[in-house]
């Protein structure tokens, strides 16, 4: 690298374990109760949790939104780019507090859960591990990354791992980034892998 970019990497970080700095400006609440940071990204979704400023678990999952891309993209026989863009404009997935309004919406949301199913099962299993191998529990989550803007994710998760889930929000954003990037508009979702390595 130092080579032929002209850095000097100073060390390697498992992605997952970056985030608990993330966690304490985004949840400033009591030291003591547990966090878990979940970076639904397009490959992969990393999870973190945090407790008292610290990470305590860390797991990267091998699902994200490209999975659900071609979840559309199958049902409805499209290309993988104009599922994208439909996945953008049209996704969303059900719960009981946001139900699907008519058989068509019921419909994109049977597809997008069975999808997502999986994703759910890892999440919770990495919970469970998280209990089982260090005593700590999560409190809340807090969700982030281009997963995190699929219509209706948030109440889905809230109920599917009973627990409340914070979305990252462009609130977030001089608190996490500092003025001078909230003022440039850049999205505080996507930059909480790199603040929490910077």
């Amino acid at each position: 690298l130092a080579g032929l970019h002209g850095v000097d990497p100073r060390a390697i970080v498992a992605a997952p374990a970056a985030y608990a700095r993330a966690a304490q400006l985004l949840h400033p609440g009591p030291a003591a109760e547990a966090v878990v940071i979940v970076d639904h990204g397009h490959v992969r979704t990393n999870v973190c949790v945090v407790k008292g400023g610290r990470t305590v678990y860390a797991r990267t999952i091998s699902r994200g939104g490209k999975h659900v891309t071609q979840a559309v993209a199958r049902a409805w026989s499209l290309p993988f780019e104009e599922a994208e863009r439909a996945k953008h404009s049209d996704g969303f997935v059900a719960s009981r507090a946001e139900p699907a309004t008519s058989e068509a919406w019921q419909r994109i949301s049977d597809v997008l859960k069975m999808e997502l199913t999986p994703l759910v099962r890892d999440l919770r299993q990495t919970l469970a591990a998280c209990r089982a191998q260090g005593g700590v529990t999560p409190r809340r989550v807090i969700l982030c990354g281009g997963g995190a803007r699929l219509r209706g994710i948030v109440p889905f998760l809230s109920e599917e791992l009973e627990l409340p889930v914070q979305l990252v929000a462009a609130a977030d954003a001089t608190r996490l980034l500092g003025p001078a990037l909230a003022a440039r508009n850049v999205a505080p979702d996507g930059a909480l892998l790199a603040l929490g390595l910077a």
